[in-house]
């Protein structure tokens, strides 16, 4: 119900997009441009009170927005098929309604004084409306003092965004807690683009007492006996651009810098970094940002991430997440 009274409201100020001379197929009596005009303030009066019954909480009818939708359907179509010219009278009446339908649309009095709108001058010969839709560039548009915005659930309207992340990780010397977790926060910027922050830790911080590899030996070149007891520390900070692939789907790559070490327990109580185990350095990841859909009049919509992360070529880290857009 809500996507389609968004549409009736498009409809409506569509007619409205350029101040040109309207055509209208002529009737037997009396002048067709006054009965256009007619038709069109009626129209206009009944779409603005079905939005101010649909802002005030109050339900609207199926019927009530598809009679309307009739209506203007009818109206396009007669002035597709029709030619002629406004009077300098029609087309100061033409420029009234307009004015009350904007400022009615941005909560604004009617009656209240504001710069008056020139009547268009009407080329000689026939003429047709400009009936093309205008230009969505951006989260609206704006022509001829007529703001269009887009459907509130369109991923445009998304300003930011913050999310809960968990990681597991993965790699050829997997140890103990390869879970992790963290933040996430998106920004949106100019065009169809986000900046991204994101940060996670498994909240670890080893300071080994020396150091050993894998295959049991020591710094020294000695055999190392361990108990069998392991910890890893594992963080990483990346920042990087969103990008809109879809109506809600948003595609993210970024880079940044991390570590990932694993100690293990020797007999005498020591932790030892396993040298060839761990590993520190570049980051870089990827990942889809799934937006909800907005419900009423809610202010922000849930949002949840799927990506991965690969450390030094040689660690990856599947990363999950959830959160909210607003």
């Amino acid at each position: 119900m809500r996507r389609l009274f968004h549409i009736l409201l498009f409809l409506c100020g569509l007619l409205l997009y350029r101040p040109v001379a309207f055509c209208a197929a002529p009737v037997p009596d009396g002048n067709p441009w006054d009965a256009a005009l007619d038709r069109y303030e009626r129209i206009c009066d009944r779409c603005l009170a079905l939005r101010q019954r649909s802002l005030s909480g109050e339900e609207v009818s199926m019927e009530e927005l598809s009679g309307l939708l009739v209506q203007l359907s009818d109206l396009r179509a007669v002035l597709q098929q029709g030619s002629g010219k406004m009077s300098p009278a029609q087309q100061e009446r033409f420029s009234r309604i307009k004015r009350r339908y904007l400022l009615s649309l941005r909560g604004r009095d009617p009656e209240e004084a504001v710069p008056p709108l020139a009547p268009a001058a009407a080329p000689p010969g026939r003429v047709r409306p400009d009936l093309r839709a205008p230009r969505l560039a951006g989260s609206s548009t704006e022509e001829d003092g007529f703001v269009l915005h887009r459907d509130p659930t369109a991923s445009f309207t998304v300003a930011s965004s913050a999310l809960v992340l968990g990681g597991l990780s993965f790699s050829d010397t997997s140890g103990a807690d390869a879970f992790s977790g963290g933040l996430m926060f998106s920004t949106a910027l100019p065009g169809r683009c986000s900046l991204f922050l994101k940060g996670r830790s498994n909240f670890r911080f080893l300071s080994p007492d020396g150091l050993c590899f894998s295959d049991g030996t020591s710094e020294t070149g000695g055999l190392v006996w361990t108990t069998g007891a392991a910890r890893r520390a594992a963080s990483s900070f990346t920042a990087g651009i969103d990008r809109w692939i879809g109506r809600r789907t948003m595609l993210g790559v970024g880079a940044g810098y991390g570590w990932d070490s694993l100690c293990w327990e020797d007999a005498s109580g020591r932790w030892l970094k396993v040298a060839d185990a761990s590993r520190r350095g570049l980051c870089l990841d990827a990942g889809l940002l799934r937006h909800g859909r907005w419900k009423g009049r809610a202010k922000r919509v849930p949002v949840y991430y799927l990506g991965g992360e690969l450390l030094d070529f040689k660690v990856f880290t599947l990363e999950f997440g959830v959160g909210f857009a607003f």
